[in-house]
Formats: structure tokens, C-alpha cells, sequence
């Protein structure tokens, strides 16, 4: 009777450890989970505000204007191939991505990013995205500015491309638009390609770097890029005159 009772209580220590540990583990991972959707939204965070800066850069400002923010960002200067790196065209270069997925140097997290399929990692928020901004140097001076965002939707990534110009040239619309396709997986996607010069109004500009950010952390993936670009597309039915091969009525985007 005495060595029944003892293993019973040998056997409920053993089981009250172990569910301690249990505990613990599960503690851990719900931790360590709320602390990897909050860093994926401090990096969207930090990736959509550099495109609201460099849109803000003006054509023909110095070179000097942009270089902090290159600096900030962590940039490099490029120089196209058919030119010497003493040439006085070339362009600083800002790439971001969520645990540098599309850089060369990326740690463990990186490749969890890249072989855990989306709809694994969509709990958590966690999605491939990739912001891109170009500044391309002419003699000293600004002479175009591209910024992209791309993301991973539902089956297919999304994405979108503004670049502002000079309109020196006379016949650059002030602001226009068109649909493209994505090549960045074999997947593919669809996305946009947005130009402006100087004459575009304030309202345009701040459209072309608006995005629906739960796009880029919500636990369900956007499906096509009206999802991606709700507002531009309330701004497109609004503006019919605006230039582009686009149809409004493929989207049905609700009023915010």
C-alpha cells in the first residue's frame, strides 16, 4: 500500500514538472511569436516611410539633399555597367526587406522566410516583401527618383512602381498610370507603374507611396492589387482624365 502511494506521488511530481515545462515552451513560442509581428511591423514601418521621403526629393536638387537619407537607409552607390566609376552619372541604391531576405548577407530567420510557405508563416503575420528606392546623379544633380514595393499576396505578389521625372522633356504627362506584370518569382503578379513630374499635384504624389500595410503584415493576404492600392484606385474613379490602361471597374474598393 505504502509503494503504491509512493509512485502515485512519485508519478504526480513528474507529471506537475512536465507540465511546467510544457508551459514554459508554449510561454516561449507565444513570446517569441508576439516579438516577430511586432519586428515585421516596425520593418514595414520603416520600409513605406523611406518611399514617403524619397518621393518628396526634388528633381534637379543637389546631390548633397540626398545623401543623409541614403545614410539612414543604409544605401550604396551604383554605377551603370557601360559607364567608369569616376563617371558623372550614377545612382544610390536602397534595398529593405524583412530579415534581409533578398540581401546577400541573411541569417537563419532569412531562410524560414523563403522555405516556409506563406500560408505557414501568414499566422504571424509574417510575409516576403521587398521596397526598393533609386536616385539616379546626373553632374551633381537629381535627375530621376524610382521608388517600388512589392509583397507576397494570396497566390500571386503584388506590387507597385512610382518614378518621378523631370518633365523636361515636354511630353511627360504631369501624372499617369499603368498595369504591368511582375517577374520577381515564377509565380509572377500583377502591379503598377506610376510616373509623375513636378506638375503632379501634392494629392498625387502622397497617393503613389499609400499602401495598404495590412497587405504587408495581416494575417490574411491581400488578392489583388486593389487590395494592395485601395486608395489610388478611389482616386482613379474619382479622375477619369487621368492617362493609363487601367479599368476602374475591376476594382470594388470600399470608402474608407
Amino acid at each position: 500500500m505504502k509503494l503504491l502511494t509512493g509512485m502515485k506521488a512519485a508519478f504526480g511530481k513528474r507529471s506537475g514538472f512536465m507540465l511546467k515545462i510544457i508551459l514554459s515552451l508554449l510561454a516561449v513560442l507565444l513570446i517569441s511569436c508576439i516579438g516577430l509581428h511586432i519586428y515585421s511591423r516596425y520593418a514595414v514601418h520603416r520600409a513605406l516611410s523611406i518611399l514617403s521621403e524619397a518621393a518628396l526629393i526634388k528633381v534637379g536638387d543637389n546631390e548633397e539633399t540626398v545623401l543623409p537619407l541614403v545614410a539612414r537607409y543604409g544605401g550604396t552607390k551604383s554605377y551603370p555597367r557601360s559607364t567608369q566609376a569616376d563617371s558623372a552619372s550614377y545612382s544610390y541604391e536602397i534595398k529593405l526587406s524583412p530579415f534581409q531576405v533578398f540581401s546577400n548577407g541573411h541569417g537563419a530567420m532569412a531562410y524560414v522566410m523563403v522555405y516556409v510557405p506563406n500560408y505557414l508563416r501568414g499566422f504571424l503575420g509574417l510575409r516576403n516583401w521587398l521596397v526598393l528606392v533609386g536616385v539616379h546623379i546626373q553632374n551633381g544633380r537629381v535627375e530621376s527618383v524610382n521608388g517600388d514595393a512589392f509583397v507576397e499576396g494570396g497566390s500571386r505578389w503584388l506590387g507597385s512602381s512610382w518614378h518621378k521625372l523631370s518633365g523636361a522633356d515636354g511630353a511627360s504627362s504631369a501624372y499617369s498610370i499603368e498595369m504591368s506584370s511582375l517577374n520577381i518569382t515564377q509565380n509572377g503578379g500583377s502591379g503598377l507603374d506610376e510616373s509623375f513630374t513636378p506638375k503632379a499635384t501634392h494629392e498625387q504624389v502622397q497617393i503613389s507611396y499609400d499602401f495598404n500595410r495590412s497587405c504587408f503584415t495581416g494575417f490574411i493576404p491581400c488578392s489583388t492589387i486593389c487590395d494592395f492600392r485601395p486608395r489610388l484606385f478611389r482616386y482613379l474613379k474619382a479622375h477619369p482624365e487621368i492617362r493609363g490602361n487601367f479599368d476602374t471597374n475591376y476594382c470594388r474598393v470600399p470608402e474608407p
